[in-house]
């Protein structure tokens, strides 16, 4: 074979090299076009929403009063029934009389016989002025008088406070409501033993038309809600929207409430501090 004839040859095949890449592109782009489906369209448009937040709270009456007695002894009477309205005033129990009564009569015979030691003193006395102007006694007699006469007022000064302080003993022994409400469970029954020091109160009288529902807030929490009202904490409550009292079983009340203080004891986490080792 010539030189022509394999020039010929070698250009022949590289033509039909070149053809087949090229029918192969072909074929792979008739493959991969697929033909184009229709698709659903969404609208998106800006609208309000009320991000609602849930804290526990405690709940207590807006006056809740606790009852204790002012003075010692044995219950003899409950007056009114556990959970009752009552009236501010109103007995609801009766300690043990008998000794106070006692403290009464007692302090009620000291003024009298005070006032008899003052009745004979001021006699005595107008007896020496009258000698010491007849110059029959002396300066010392009529002081001493004098001196004697101001004992036994003082003396019946101090007999009328006793009286006054047993009085206001055996009142105590009448434990009245201070004020209007509902009254709570009676911790303590007839025949116990009472007294100002003990460690629990006798009931609680609140007033449920009223009430305050305390919860915590971290400071987190706190530190958002002042971010995004751009506010102080002192300013917060102003600024915060009514809030929904919900039960543990899931009722809303209904009236809505307000947040009308803030304390500033936050709580949040404690961190303690970095302290660096020593380089050695």
């Amino acid at each position: 074979m010539n030189k022509k004839v394999w020039y010929s040859i070698i250009l022949l095949a590289t033509v039909l090299l070149a053809g087949g890449l090229v029918y192969s592109c072909w074929d792979d782009e008739e493959e991969d076009e697929e033909p184009v489906g229709e698709y659903r369209t969404l609208t998106i448009s800006t609208q309000d929403f009320t991000i609602v937040r849930e804290f526990t709270a405690t709940i207590e009456s807006d006056q809740p009063a606790d009852i204790r007695p002012q003075v010692s002894g044995r219950i003899t009477q409950i007056c009114v029934k556990e959970g009752a309205h009552v009236k501010k005033g109103q007995p609801l129990v009766i300690l043990d009389q008998v000794p106070y009564q006692a403290a009464v009569r007692i302090a009620e015979a000291k003024v009298n016989s005070a006032k008899a030691q003052l009745a004979t003193a001021r006699q005595t006395l107008e007896g020496k002025e009258q000698l010491f102007r007849q110059h029959v006694v002396g300066d010392f007699d009529l002081n001493k008088a004098r001196n004697e006469a101001a004992e036994a007022e003082a003396a019946l000064a101090e007999a009328k406070a006793d009286l006054e302080t047993a009085q206001n003993e055996l009142s105590y022994t009448v434990i009245k409501s201070p004020s209007d409400g509902v009254l709570s469970m009676i911790e303590y029954r007839i025949g116990e033993l009472v007294d100002p020091a003990m460690e629990k109160e006798l009931a609680t009288v609140s007033d449920p038309r009223h009430i305050h529902a305390y919860m915590g807030l971290s400071e987190k929490t706190l530190y958002d809600l002042t971010q995004y009202y751009q506010c102080s904490i002192d300013e917060l409550p102003e600024k915060l929207p009514d809030v929904t009292l919900t039960t543990y079983w899931g009722k809303e009340m209904e009236h809505k409430g307000r947040i009308d203080a803030i304390s500033g004891n936050v709580e949040g986490p404690q961190v303690s501090p970095l302290v660096p080792s020593s380089l050695g």
